[in-house]
């Protein structure tokens, strides 16, 4: 139905069953293309034996072939070149045969994956790789029995260029595919992801938001921290959000995030690494981090245990809490040999890592290093300010030690820790550590 004397004129692929008795017409299908196509003169429908339609719009202006399920779904869409009129379309059976291989090539952190085939031929015994820092190279690089290769011995930060042939059963090499260029650009173990991660270019290659009811602005001066001044703080933690995305991160590899912060009275700020999209995946598991008034510098390592994300974000959150924030020195790194400690790092080697697990019902386990022997205390605090909890007080080896908190009887809310030592020197170091939510 071309659609011409309708009010609102529309091409339609229709089926009707006929029912020559009754003299009636009732129509079974129908497809409509959106936005609304229209051609005024020629096309057809094919019904295909797979239950499909194929749909000619005939006009030059439009798509020659429209292969439509029959929930209406397009599954193949094809035109000429160079537009031109086509009376009418049929599909039939029929094998073609490529001349060459066609190449697609995809750069990751970590790898070059170049995909290939020959389209309709079944004599391929393998494909030749070919490539180079020069368009049209000669170069042999690799064999694939298989329509695919991943390249990881290639010169880094540069752009390369890259051909496929394909060798039939007999040794007779096709011509060349078509070339495909990409910029090789791998992320190394030690190298910074996070760019600006030091606020001298001001908020270059970051994204500041405020929303809701939230009143907050940034400022930073040259050789010092980026400031949330916040006026109005909001109700959730991301009324207030700084984020930068484009962090690769390949599963199975451990990271490192790091970053220097206080705030201008105590209160608890989010900085993590996450998905940039719905879920929101919080990849590395950081809890929400109690500031000190103090600088400290923060270390958090992680395994990424989910499928590969190319483009997650380092996101920090200072909505909740009316407090200034101030923030500087954020790195993330693949790192450089397994291991490593993840938590509020001070001096003296003391490290504190994040409870687990948190929220809580019941009960938390506090994992910590002490860089040498010492007397150890750990107290609970309410959002106030008030010990409502001391864990420990006793004299411990240096190494790793686990303490559980029990936070039965105390009522919802949020609390957090302080870890302090008296080393064998005489040297007091203590660390103000995550929060712990109870439920």
């Amino acid at each position: 139905d071309n659609g011409n004397g309708h009010p609102t004129p529309e091409t339609r692929a229709v089926e009707y069953e006929i029912d020559a008795v009754n003299m009636t017409a009732t129509l079974m299908w129908e497809y409509r293309h959106t936005p609304r196509r229209y051609t005024s003169w020629m096309g057809n429908a094919q019904r295909l034996p797979n239950g499909n339609t194929l749909v000619n719009y005939a006009d030059a202006s439009l798509p020659k072939v429209t292969e439509v399920r029959p929930d209406g779904l397009r599954s193949l869409e094809m035109d000429f070149v160079s537009p031109a009129n086509s009376y009418r379309v049929f599909k039939f059976d029929w094998m073609g045969r490529a001349r060459q291989p066609y190449l697609i090539a995809e750069s990751y952190p970590d790898r070059v994956t170049l995909i290939f085939n020959k389209f309709g031929d079944s004599d391929v015994d393998h494909f030749n790789v070919y490539g180079g820092t020069s368009t049209g190279s000669t170069t042999f690089m690799v064999s694939s029995d298989v329509p695919f290769a991943h390249l990881t011995e290639l010169e880094n930060r540069r752009q390369h260029y890259f051909r496929v042939t394909a060798v039939d059963g007999a040794g007779v090499e096709s011509e060349y595919s078509n070339e495909e260029a990409v910029f090789v650009n791998f992320t190394t173990p030690g190298t910074n992801m996070v760019r600006n991660g030091d606020f001298a270019d001001g908020l270059a290659e970051w994204d500041f938001e405020v929303n809701g009811d939230a009143q907050a602005s940034v400022t930073t001066l040259p050789g010092s921290l980026l400031t949330f001044a916040i006026g109005r703080s909001g109700s959730e933690w991301w009324n207030i959000q700084l984020r930068q995305p484009g962090m690769p991160l390949i599963n199975g590899r451990e990271y490192v995030f790091e970053f220097d912060a206080y705030a201008d009275s105590p209160r608890v700020f989010e900085a993590k690494v996450t998905r940039d999209g719905d879920p929101w995946d919080n990849y590395g598991m950081i809890s929400p981090i109690v500031l000190a008034t103090q600088l400290q510098h923060y270390r958090y390592s992680f395994t990424m245990d989910q499928p590969s994300d190319f483009a997650a974000r380092v996101v920090i959150n200072v909505g909740k809490y009316d407090a200034d924030v101030h923030l500087g020195n954020v790195t993330l790194r693949e790192a450089v040999a397994t291991g490593g400690l993840a938590g509020v790092d001070a001096s003296g080697g003391l490290t504190l890592h994040p409870p687990y697990p948190n929220p809580t019902r019941h009960q938390a386990r506090f994992e910590y290093e002490l860089g040498e022997p010492g007397h150890v205390t750990i107290d609970v605090y309410d959002i106030l300010g008030r010990r409502v909890a001391r864990i420990v007080e006793e004299w411990q080896p240096a190494g790793g030690h686990t303490q559980v908190f029990d936070a039965a009887g105390l009522p919802a809310g949020i609390y957090y820790y302080r870890l302090g030592t008296l080393g064998s020197t005489g040297s007091e170091v203590s660390v103000v550590g995550s929060v712990v939510f109870v439920l």
